[in-house]
């Protein structure tokens, strides 16, 4: 099993996932072009979680979920330090609250980032438990 170097030192497994369940993407930023997309986002259901995905497949982040009588607890997003700063936990967010909503779940949203981002996008209020 390969894995990567989390935010706290600890490691994140890669697991080699991939999906054609992919729906989400995030534009490039500075010098890229508009049409270059930074990441995708894929869901990996059997880890509860989301990845965030490089186009070569390499991991850049991961949201952490945990789903039980229709709420969903988010307790933690890690982006890799090398890609923060682009919108990764943004577009895994994104994609989680918009799942969740689709499934007509409630979230908690644990993680100091999804809370933040919920309060900085008032579109999603409705779905916190």
């Amino acid at each position: 099993m390969a894995a990567v170097l989390g935010a706290r030192g600890g490691t994140l497994p890669t697991h080699g996932a991939r999906s054609s369940d992919v729906v989400a993407s995030v534009r490039g930023m500075s010098d890229e072009p508009a049409s270059t997309p930074v990441c995708t986002v894929v869901h990996v259901p059997e880890r509860s979680r989301y990845e965030a995905r490089s186009p070569d497949d390499g991991l850049m982040g991961v949201l952490e979920y945990r789903r039980t009588d229709g709420v969903v607890v988010m307790p933690r997003t890690v982006t890799l330090p090398p890609f923060r700063g682009r919108g990764v936990a943004a577009a895994m967010t994104r994609r989680a609250l918009d799942d969740a909503a689709a499934a007509g779940d409630k979230v908690v949203p644990a993680c100091w980032y999804v809370a933040e981002f919920v309060d900085r996008n008032p579109g999603y209020a409705r779905l916190v438990a």
